[in-house]
Protein backbone atom coordinates (compact mmCIF):
# COMPACT_ATOMS: atom_id res chain seq x y z
CA UNK A 1 0.00 0.00 0.00
CA UNK A 2 1.19 3.42 -0.77
CA UNK A 3 1.53 6.04 1.89
CA UNK A 4 -0.95 8.85 2.83
CA UNK A 5 1.55 11.68 1.35
CA UNK A 6 1.50 9.83 -2.30
CA UNK A 7 -2.76 9.46 -1.88
CA UNK A 8 -2.90 13.49 -1.39
CA UNK A 9 -0.86 14.37 -4.35
CA UNK A 10 -4.00 15.52 -5.88
CA UNK A 11 -3.80 18.42 -8.97
CA UNK A 12 -7.18 19.48 -8.14
CA UNK A 13 -8.87 22.80 -6.47
CA UNK A 14 -11.05 21.38 -4.03
CA UNK A 15 -13.27 24.54 -3.16
CA UNK A 16 -16.86 23.78 -4.51
CA UNK A 17 -19.74 22.74 -2.07
CA UNK A 18 -21.51 19.49 -2.78
CA UNK A 19 -25.11 20.29 -2.64
CA UNK A 20 -27.73 20.63 -5.06
CA UNK A 21 -26.78 24.02 -6.36
CA UNK A 22 -23.12 22.22 -7.64
CA UNK A 23 -25.01 19.19 -8.68
CA UNK A 24 -27.79 19.93 -10.42
CA UNK A 25 -26.43 20.14 -14.08
CA UNK A 26 -25.25 16.39 -13.41
CA UNK A 27 -26.96 13.53 -14.93
CA UNK A 28 -28.10 11.79 -12.01
CA UNK A 29 -29.98 14.22 -11.17
CA UNK A 30 -31.63 13.72 -14.61
CA UNK A 31 -33.58 11.10 -13.07
CA UNK A 32 -36.88 11.76 -12.41
CA UNK A 33 -36.60 9.84 -8.81
CA UNK A 34 -33.87 11.90 -7.82
CA UNK A 35 -35.69 15.00 -8.57
CA UNK A 36 -38.68 14.77 -6.56
CA UNK A 37 -36.24 14.61 -3.99
CA UNK A 38 -34.63 18.00 -4.58
CA UNK A 39 -35.56 20.14 -1.57
CA UNK A 40 -35.42 17.38 0.81
CA UNK A 41 -31.48 17.18 -0.09
CA UNK A 42 -31.31 20.39 1.16
CA UNK A 43 -32.45 19.95 4.69
CA UNK A 44 -29.89 16.38 4.65
CA UNK A 45 -26.52 16.60 6.94
CA UNK A 46 -24.80 14.58 4.56
CA UNK A 47 -25.49 17.20 1.71
CA UNK A 48 -23.29 20.09 3.20
CA UNK A 49 -20.11 17.56 2.44
CA UNK A 50 -17.85 19.67 0.58
CA UNK A 51 -14.77 18.33 -1.77
CA UNK A 52 -12.52 19.58 0.86
CA UNK A 53 -13.55 17.47 3.18
CA UNK A 54 -14.35 14.13 1.30
CA UNK A 55 -10.64 14.45 -0.42
CA UNK A 56 -9.07 16.19 2.70
CA UNK A 57 -5.71 15.08 3.99
CA UNK A 58 -7.75 13.97 7.30
CA UNK A 59 -10.29 12.43 5.81
CA UNK A 60 -8.20 10.01 3.50
CA UNK A 61 -5.86 9.32 6.05
CA UNK A 62 -8.66 8.44 8.22
CA UNK A 63 -10.27 6.56 5.41
CA UNK A 64 -6.55 4.54 4.62
CA UNK A 65 -6.33 3.49 8.79
CA UNK A 66 -9.82 1.95 8.58
CA UNK A 67 -9.28 -0.69 5.37
CA UNK A 68 -5.94 -0.99 6.84
CA UNK A 69 -7.21 -4.01 9.11
CA UNK A 70 -8.73 -5.33 6.00
CA UNK A 71 -7.14 -8.76 4.95
CA UNK A 72 -7.82 -11.15 2.06
CA UNK A 73 -9.70 -13.33 4.58
CA UNK A 74 -11.17 -10.32 7.35
CA UNK A 75 -14.73 -11.17 6.47
CA UNK A 76 -15.22 -14.42 8.02
CA UNK A 77 -18.83 -14.86 7.39
CA UNK A 78 -18.17 -16.05 4.10
CA UNK A 79 -16.62 -19.49 3.00
CA UNK A 80 -14.12 -20.19 0.97
CA UNK A 81 -13.35 -23.70 0.94
CA UNK A 82 -12.89 -24.98 -2.44
CA UNK A 83 -12.61 -21.54 -3.99
CA UNK A 84 -9.81 -21.66 -6.25
CA UNK A 85 -10.14 -19.04 -8.89
CA UNK A 86 -9.17 -15.33 -7.81
CA UNK A 87 -10.82 -12.00 -9.31
CA UNK A 88 -10.33 -8.40 -8.42
CA UNK A 89 -11.93 -5.09 -9.12
CA UNK A 90 -10.99 -1.49 -8.29
CA UNK A 91 -13.66 1.11 -6.45
CA UNK A 92 -12.07 4.15 -8.58
CA UNK A 93 -12.36 8.05 -6.00
CA UNK A 94 -12.52 10.53 -8.82
CA UNK A 95 -13.27 14.12 -8.97
CA UNK A 96 -15.76 14.54 -11.48
CA UNK A 97 -16.46 18.24 -12.69
CA UNK A 98 -14.96 19.22 -9.67
CA UNK A 99 -17.28 16.58 -7.82
CA UNK A 100 -16.24 14.03 -5.78
CA UNK A 101 -17.92 10.78 -7.01
CA UNK A 102 -17.05 7.14 -7.67
CA UNK A 103 -16.55 5.35 -11.63
CA UNK A 104 -18.82 2.17 -12.42
CA UNK A 105 -18.67 0.77 -16.08
CA UNK A 106 -21.94 -1.43 -17.66
CA UNK A 107 -20.44 -4.29 -19.14
CA UNK A 108 -20.93 -5.46 -22.98
CA UNK A 109 -23.92 -6.77 -23.81
CA UNK A 110 -21.63 -9.43 -26.02
CA UNK A 111 -20.03 -10.30 -22.79
CA UNK A 112 -20.50 -14.01 -21.98
CA UNK A 113 -21.09 -13.23 -18.42
CA UNK A 114 -23.30 -11.08 -16.27
CA UNK A 115 -23.67 -8.71 -19.91
CA UNK A 116 -25.54 -5.20 -19.91
CA UNK A 117 -24.86 -5.60 -15.61
CA UNK A 118 -22.97 -2.45 -14.01
CA UNK A 119 -19.93 -3.53 -12.22
CA UNK A 120 -16.70 -1.98 -10.96
CA UNK A 121 -13.32 -2.12 -13.40
CA UNK A 122 -12.12 -5.70 -12.67
CA UNK A 123 -12.00 -9.13 -13.75
CA UNK A 124 -10.42 -12.88 -13.60
CA UNK A 125 -6.44 -12.85 -12.29
CA UNK A 126 -4.23 -14.02 -15.20
CA UNK A 127 -1.25 -16.25 -14.46
CA UNK A 128 0.63 -13.50 -15.08
CA UNK A 129 -0.62 -11.31 -12.33
CA UNK A 130 1.57 -10.95 -9.17
CA UNK A 131 -1.13 -10.24 -7.32
CA UNK A 132 -5.06 -9.23 -6.99
CA UNK A 133 -3.96 -5.80 -6.64
CA UNK A 134 -2.07 -6.23 -9.86
CA UNK A 135 -5.31 -7.98 -11.60
CA UNK A 136 -7.52 -4.99 -10.51
CA UNK A 137 -5.45 -2.50 -12.09
CA UNK A 138 -4.44 -4.29 -15.01
CA UNK A 139 -8.30 -5.24 -15.83
CA UNK A 140 -8.72 -1.25 -15.16
CA UNK A 141 -6.09 -0.70 -17.82
CA UNK A 142 -7.84 -2.89 -20.44
CA UNK A 143 -11.50 -1.86 -20.07
CA UNK A 144 -11.59 1.61 -19.12
CA UNK A 145 -8.04 2.84 -20.37
CA UNK A 146 -6.77 4.56 -16.72
CA UNK A 147 -2.78 3.24 -16.50
CA UNK A 148 -2.14 1.94 -12.94
CA UNK A 149 0.60 4.78 -12.21
CA UNK A 150 -2.80 7.20 -12.66
CA UNK A 151 -4.22 5.53 -9.24
CA UNK A 152 -3.07 5.79 -5.77
CA UNK A 153 -4.08 2.81 -4.07
CA UNK A 154 -5.51 4.07 -0.28
CA UNK A 155 -6.39 0.30 0.89
CA UNK A 156 -8.96 -3.16 0.46
CA UNK A 157 -12.21 -4.69 1.35
CA UNK A 158 -12.53 -7.93 2.35
CA UNK A 159 -12.83 -10.49 0.10
CA UNK A 160 -16.38 -11.79 -1.09
CA UNK A 161 -17.12 -14.80 -3.33
CA UNK A 162 -18.60 -14.32 -6.57
CA UNK A 163 -22.55 -14.86 -7.17
CA UNK A 164 -21.80 -18.57 -8.66
CA UNK A 165 -19.42 -19.43 -5.57
CA UNK A 166 -17.00 -20.29 -8.28
CA UNK A 167 -14.30 -16.97 -7.33
CA UNK A 168 -13.17 -15.32 -4.73
CA UNK A 169 -13.27 -11.72 -5.35
CA UNK A 170 -10.97 -8.66 -4.16
CA UNK A 171 -12.16 -5.51 -3.97
CA UNK A 172 -9.14 -2.98 -4.02
CA UNK A 173 -10.19 1.05 -3.12
CA UNK A 174 -7.61 3.38 -5.36
CA UNK A 175 -7.87 7.45 -6.37
CA UNK A 176 -8.16 9.18 -9.65
CA UNK A 177 -5.09 11.53 -9.56
CA UNK A 178 -6.31 13.67 -12.48
CA UNK A 179 -9.67 14.95 -12.81
CA UNK A 180 -12.40 13.95 -15.28
CA UNK A 181 -15.25 15.81 -17.16
CA UNK A 182 -18.82 14.57 -18.24
CA UNK A 183 -19.84 14.45 -21.71
CA UNK A 184 -23.36 16.59 -21.38
CA UNK A 185 -25.27 15.15 -24.41
CA UNK A 186 -24.63 11.46 -22.85
CA UNK A 187 -23.73 11.73 -19.41
CA UNK A 188 -20.67 9.02 -19.86
CA UNK A 189 -17.44 10.11 -18.64
CA UNK A 190 -15.12 11.84 -21.56
CA UNK A 191 -11.68 11.22 -22.70
CA UNK A 192 -11.38 7.32 -21.09
CA UNK A 193 -10.76 4.64 -23.63
CA UNK A 194 -13.17 2.06 -23.70
CA UNK A 195 -13.07 -1.72 -24.86
CA UNK A 196 -15.65 -1.83 -26.94
CA UNK A 197 -15.51 -6.01 -25.91
CA UNK A 198 -15.69 -5.64 -22.55
CA UNK A 199 -17.72 -1.93 -21.77
CA UNK A 200 -21.03 -0.75 -22.92
CA UNK A 201 -20.47 2.62 -21.01
CA UNK A 202 -18.56 4.69 -18.19
CA UNK A 203 -20.38 7.12 -15.47
CA UNK A 204 -20.09 8.05 -11.96
CA UNK A 205 -22.40 8.64 -9.10
CA UNK A 206 -21.52 11.85 -6.49
CA UNK A 207 -20.62 10.47 -2.91
CA UNK A 208 -23.15 12.93 -1.23
CA UNK A 209 -25.56 11.26 -3.21
CA UNK A 210 -24.70 7.64 -1.98
CA UNK A 211 -24.66 8.16 1.39
CA UNK A 212 -28.19 10.27 1.28
CA UNK A 213 -31.52 8.24 1.31
CA UNK A 214 -32.45 9.82 -1.87
CA UNK A 215 -29.73 7.86 -3.83
CA UNK A 216 -31.17 4.72 -2.85
CA UNK A 217 -34.11 3.50 -4.49
CA UNK A 218 -35.08 0.53 -2.39
CA UNK A 219 -33.40 -2.44 -0.48
CA UNK A 220 -33.03 -6.10 -1.06
CA UNK A 221 -32.21 -9.14 0.49
CA UNK A 222 -28.64 -9.94 -0.35
CA UNK A 223 -28.41 -13.65 -1.71
CA UNK A 224 -31.58 -14.64 -0.62
CA UNK A 225 -30.05 -14.05 3.42
CA UNK A 226 -31.43 -11.79 6.01
CA UNK A 227 -28.40 -9.27 4.56
CA UNK A 228 -30.07 -6.06 3.49
CA UNK A 229 -28.06 -4.04 0.91
CA UNK A 230 -29.47 -0.90 -0.70
CA UNK A 231 -29.97 -0.46 -4.66
CA UNK A 232 -28.19 2.58 -6.13
CA UNK A 233 -30.00 5.22 -8.21
CA UNK A 234 -28.00 5.80 -11.19
CA UNK A 235 -28.07 8.59 -13.82
CA UNK A 236 -31.29 8.62 -16.14
CA UNK A 237 -29.19 7.24 -19.43
CA UNK A 238 -28.18 4.44 -17.25
CA UNK A 239 -31.25 1.79 -17.26
CA UNK A 240 -30.29 -0.22 -14.18
CA UNK A 241 -29.30 0.53 -10.62
CA UNK A 242 -26.23 -0.46 -8.91
CA UNK A 243 -27.41 -3.84 -7.39
CA UNK A 244 -26.06 -7.05 -6.29
CA UNK A 245 -22.43 -7.57 -5.75
CA UNK A 246 -21.25 -4.22 -6.75
CA UNK A 247 -24.11 -2.81 -4.76
CA UNK A 248 -23.00 -4.59 -1.56
CA UNK A 249 -19.29 -3.86 -2.41
CA UNK A 250 -19.92 -0.37 -2.46
CA UNK A 251 -22.65 -0.33 0.83
CA UNK A 252 -19.57 -2.02 2.64
CA UNK A 253 -17.01 0.56 1.08
CA UNK A 254 -19.27 3.33 2.52
CA UNK A 255 -20.23 2.37 5.52
CA UNK A 256 -16.86 1.76 6.19
CA UNK A 257 -15.82 5.27 5.85
CA UNK A 258 -18.93 7.05 6.45
CA UNK A 259 -20.43 5.11 9.53
CA UNK A 260 -22.07 8.11 11.30
CA UNK A 261 -23.13 10.15 7.81
CA UNK A 262 -24.04 6.51 5.21
CA UNK A 263 -27.84 6.38 6.17
CA UNK A 264 -28.61 2.94 6.62
CA UNK A 265 -32.77 1.58 6.24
Amino acid sequence: MKGVSACLALPFTLSKKCVVGQLSSHPYFKNSAVKSHILPLRRLKSSSLSANELLSEANILSLEKKLISFSESSNSSWKFVGLKSNAAVLIPLCLVNGVPSILFTVRAAKMKHHPGEISFPGGRQDKLDSSTLETALRETKEEIGISPEEFDIVGRLPSLPDRKFTMKVHPFVGLLKRNLDLDESTGNVKGLVLSVDEVEACFTIPICQMINPIGISRWDSFRNTSVKIPRFITPSHIKDDVWGLTAYTLHQFLKTWFPEKFNPQ
